[in-house]
């Protein structure tokens, strides 16, 4: 059974999820309480062809199958730039599988710098770890992004953007972004 049209996808597009996982719950919870606003998407990936999204999973950086991902995941969100071009596609794509190459790990002492940063509301700890050896979701897509691009979402420096980052410059930005497709709710879209 076909859950999603792959067809209608491009490389760049950018696929905010959320789900019951533990882990979810808890950057959800945590990062909804420091924020005191709307519950928030808990993972990133981005499409780097019709059939895969590179995306930051505990055993590090990898390219999982989209239909798949959409299936398992109870919320989805997926935007899509009206900045990148068919000519930066290539680019992205190549990006990427460059993270891949790597064997890059995923990064859980980010993570703890980004949930202190979140909890002192600045960005000073994350953004001293300004390498690629140790990747969030979010981290890996905000770095595809500004290497490729040279952009930065809601003003995050790549070191330290978070879901909540990427998703507010689809829902703040709005004419930079628009919706492609979403499965389950969506909050504070203007």
């Amino acid at each position: 059974m076909k859950v999603f049209d792959t067809s209608n996808l491009k490389v760049g597009d950018v696929v905010l999820m959320g789900d019951n996982s533990i882990i979810s719950k808890l950057i959800t919870t945590f990062l909804s309480d420091i924020k005191n606003d709307r519950d928030i998407y808990s993972h990133v990936g981005m499409v780097v062809n019709e059939n895969e999204l590179i995306e930051a999973i505990s055993k590090g950086i990898s390219f999982s199958d989209i239909e798949d991902t959409i299936r398992k995941r109870k919320k989805v969100l997926i935007i899509r730039s009206n900045f990148v071009t068919s000519k930066d596609y290539a680019k992205i794509a190549e990006c990427a599988r460059k993270l891949l190459i790597k064997n890059i790990h995923y990064g859980w002492f980010r993570l703890g710098c980004m949930f202190v940063d979140d909890l002192l509301g600045i960005h000073y700890f994350a953004d001293f770890l300004n390498n690629v050896k140790d990747l969030v979701c979010s981290t890996t897509v905000a770095y595809i992004y500004f290497k490729t691009k040279n952009y930065e979402f809601n003003g995050a420096k790549w070191e330290d953007a978070d879901p909540d980052d990427i998703y507010e410059a689809f829902a703040k930005i709005h004419p930079d972004w628009h919706m492609i497709y979403c499965k389950g709710s969506i909050t504070n879209v203007d």
